[in-house]
C-alpha cells in the first residue's frame, strides 16, 4: 500500500537530491498538482497463513495478523478497495483492472 503522503514525502526527497530543489520548492511541486495524485488505491489483503506460507522467514503468523489488522484499518480509514490477495495473480489483476475501468472510465471511453 503506497498512500499520497508517503509519495509526496518520497517524490520530495527525490526532488531535493535529483533536481538539487528546496524542501519549499519539492513540497510546491507537488501542491501545484504537477505530479499526478491517483485515482485508484489498492490494499492487496491477504490472510497472515497465506502471507507466512508465501514469505515464512517472517517473524511470526501471530506478528503478521497484527499487521494485517493494522493495514485493513489504514484501508478503512483512507477509503482504499481492498482486493482479496489470496488469490490467483491473474485474478487479482483482473479485479484491480476492473476497480480501475469502473472507477475511471464511462462506458464506451475505453
Amino acid at each position: 500500500m503506497v498512500d499520497a503522503d508517503y509519495t509526496k514525502s518520497n517524490g520530495a526527497s527525490d526532488l531535493q537530491q535529483e533536481l538539487r530543489y528546496t524542501a519549499n520548492q519539492a513540497y510546491g511541486t507537488f501542491r501545484a498538482g504537477w505530479i499526478p495524485q491517483p485515482n485508484s488505491k489498492f490494499l492487496l489483503d491477504l490472510t497472515e497463513e497465506t502471507a507466512f506460507a508465501r514469505k515464512p522467514d517472517s517473524r511470526s503468523i501471530e506478528y503478521l495478523g497484527e499487521r494485517r489488522g493494522m493495514y485493513l484499518d489504514i484501508a478503512k480509514e483512507y477509503n482504499l478497495a481492498t482486493v482479496d490477495a489470496n488469490q490467483p495473480l491473474e485474478t487479482v489483476t483482473h479485479t484491480i483492472l476492473e476497480q480501475i475501468r469502473k472507477e475511471n472510465f464511462r462506458d464506451g471511453d475505453q
